[in-house]
C-alpha cells in the first residue's frame, strides 16, 4: 500500500482524482494524503490527512519552469506515470435537492467563481494573479440573459459581481460545490480551483488572465501562465487588457460569413499574379492566407485573414484592420492536440502543441476572431492520413464547410513553383518529421473531389487539377 499526495488545496485533490484513478486501474494500492475526502469519494481508497511526506509525489511544483507540459501533466509525470492520463472525475451527486435548484429556470447553468485572494494567502503574495475583475463582469454580463448564475467559492470576497442569480459562495459543502460543478454547463473565473474542476468534468470554462501576473517581478508568478495551467480544449482564456471589441465565433456562426457566397480565397503563389485587376475583389467574401501581399493583379479587398499565426507571420493587427480585415479565422486549436515521441525528442513542441502560439498572440486580436476546436483540427488532419495541412489547404476545407456557393482558388500551386509569398524563394525542409505537410496529397484530393465541390481554380492550379497526374508533377518540379 503506497501513500501518495498532491499539494494541500482544492485544486490539487482534484488534480490528484485523476492521478489516483488512473493507478488505481492500473492495480496500484494506495492511501490519498488529502483534506478534502469528499473529493475521492466515489474511488476505492483510503483518505487520511494531508502532510507532506509520501511515497507518491503526485505534484507539480518541481516542473513549474518546464515548457511544453501542463500542470497536470507535471502531476502525472512525478507520480511517475508515463503515458497519457484521463482527466477525469468519478462523481455521483449527492446534492439532487441543489441540482434540481439550479435547473429549475430552465437555462444553462454558468459557474461563476468568487473573487478571493489567490492561492488562500493573507500575506499578499500574488495577488498579482487576480485579473481585473470587470473583464469577468463583462462576460458575464454577456451570458447572463441565457444563462442561469451562480457564484460558488470561500473566503472573503475582493470584488462582488452583479448579475449573480443563486449566490452559493460561503454557502456549500465541498461535496455541494463538486455537485455543482457536475451540474454546470460552462465556468467563467480566474485562475484556482475552478480550472481542475472545469476540465475533470469537461465542461467549458473562460478563465480571465492577469497581465500583471504575467509580468510578475516573482519568478514564480511569472510561471503561471495559460499553457501551463491549462489542460483541456474546452478551456479558454482572454488576458485581462485584452481589447474589448474582440469577439470569439463559433464554427456555427462562420456559416453566415460564407453561406451562399461567391468566395476567393487567396493563396501566396505567383499563379495570383495572373488575375485581371479588381476580378479577385468583385467577389462577396474575399480570404486571404498568412503573408499575402497586394498587387492590382490580388485586388486589396480583405474580409477574413486565415493563419497559423506563428511567428513567421509579419501581419500586425494594425495593418490588418487598414486592410478591412473583419474576422480572424485560426488553423489551429489553443490546445495540445496529441502526443508525439518525434516532436518531445527534437525539441519541437510547438508541432502539436499550439497553445503557445495562443499565448504569443494574447493581445494581438480584434474584432471577429475564431478559434477551432481540437476535433475540427484533427478532421483535417486525418483527412490526409495523418499529417497536418497546410494554411491554404486548411482555409479551403473550413469554407468549404459552410455552403458556399462558390469557392476561386488562386495563388494554390502546392509549392510546385518553389514559390511563396508570391515573389519569393522557396524550398522544401528536408525533414523526418511524421507529420510534416503533404502539399503533393492536398493536391490529390482537390483533384479527386473538384467536380463535386463548388470549386474554381485560377489558370495555374487549373492546369495542376486538370492536367497531369500528381507522379508527373512531382517529377517535373523535381
Amino acid at each position: 500500500m503506497k501513500t501518495i499526495r498532491c499539494g494541500s488545496g482544492l485544486g490539487d485533490s482534484i488534480y490528484l482524482h485523476s492521478v489516483v484513478r488512473h493507478l488505481l486501474r492500473q492495480g496500484v494500492a494506495l492511501r490519498v494524503k488529502s483534506d478534502y475526502p469528499e473529493v475521492f469519494k466515489d474511488l476505492p481508497v483510503e483518505v487520511i490527512p494531508f502532510v507532506r511526506n509520501a511515497a507518491i509525489t503526485a505534484h507539480y511544483a518541481s516542473r513549474k519552469g518546464i515548457d511544453g507540459t501542463t500542470q497536470f501533466e507535471d502531476c502525472c509525470i512525478n507520480a511517475g506515470i508515463t503515458g497519457p492520463v484521463e482527466m477525469k472525475m468519478e462523481w455521483t451527486p449527492g446534492s439532487e435537492a441543489l441540482i434540481e435548484r439550479l435547473r429549475a429556470p430552465g437555462k444553462p447553468i454558468l459557474v461563476v467563481q468568487m473573487p478571493r485572494a489567490p492561492m488562500g494567502r493573507t500575506d499578499g503574495f500574488g495577488v498579482e494573479i487576480m485579473p481585473d475583475c470587470s473583464v469577468i463582469q463583462r462576460h458575464l454580463d454577456e451570458l447572463k440573459a441565457t444563462h442561469t448564475v451562480v457564484q460558488i467559492g470561500a473566503g472573503a470576497p475582493l470584488h462582488h459581481f452583479t448579475g449573480i442569480d443563486i449566490d452559493l459562495a460561503n454557502r456549500t459543502t465541498i461535496r455541494e460545490l463538486i455537485d455543482v460543478g457536475y451540474a454546470a454547463d460552462r465556468f467563467l473565473g480566474y485562475c484556482s480551483f475552478i480550472v481542475p474542476l472545469a476540465e475533470s468534468f469537461a465542461k467549458p470554462a473562460l478563465i480571465v488572465w492577469s497581465r500583471r501576473g504575467l509580468n510578475s517581478r516573482s519568478v514564480y508568478i511569472r510561471q503561471i501562465t495559460p499553457r501551463k495551467i491549462l489542460h483541456a480544449p474546452t478551456s479558454r482564456y482572454v488576458i485581462d487588457d485584452q481589447r474589448p471589441d474582440v469577439r470569439f465565433v463559433s464554427k456555427a456562426e462562420l456559416r453566415a460569413v460564407f453561406a451562399g457566397k461567391r468566395v476567393a480565397i487567396v493563396g501566396s503563389g505567383p499563379g495570383v499574379l495572373g488575375n485581371a485587376p479588381g476580378f479577385i475583389d468583385g467577389h462577396d467574401v474575399v480570404v486571404r492566407v498568412n503573408n499575402y501581399k497586394l498587387r492590382p493583379q490580388t485586388g486589396s479587398r480583405t474580409d477574413v485573414f486565415y493563419s497559423f499565426f506563428g511567428r513567421s507571420i509579419e501581419k500586425t493587427a494594425a495593418e490588418l484592420q487598414h486592410d478591412g480585415v473583419k474576422l480572424c479565422m485560426n488553423k489551429c486549436p489553443d490546445a495540445k492536440v496529441m502526443e508525439s515521441a518525434w516532436h518531445r525528442r527534437m525539441n519541437r513542441p510547438t508541432g502539436v502543441d499550439f497553445r503557445p502560439l495562443h499565448a504569443d498572440r494574447s493581445g494581438f486580436w480584434f474584432g471577429d476572431t475564431y478559434v477551432p476546436q481540437v476535433e475540427d483540427f484533427m478532421h483535417k488532419f486525418n483527412l490526409l492520413d495523418g499529417h497536418v495541412p497546410t494554411t491554404g489547404f486548411a482555409a479551403v476545407l473550413d469554407v468549404l464547410e459552410h455552403a458556399p456557393a462558390s469557392v476561386y482558388m488562386t495563388g494554390f500551386d502546392f509549392f510546385t513553383s518553389k514559390v511563396h509569398n508570391v515573389d519569393e524563394p522557396w524550398q522544401h525542409k528536408v525533414t523526418t518529421d511524421p507529420i510534416q505537410h503533404v502539399p503533393m496529397v492536398e493536391l490529390a484530393w482537390i483533384r479527386a473531389n473538384a467536380a463535386s465541390l463548388p470549386l474554381q481554380f485560377d489558370a495555374t492550379l487549373g492546369a495542376l487539377v486538370h492536367g497531369p497526374r500528381v507522379n508527373d508533377i512531382l517529377r517535373v518540379a523535381a
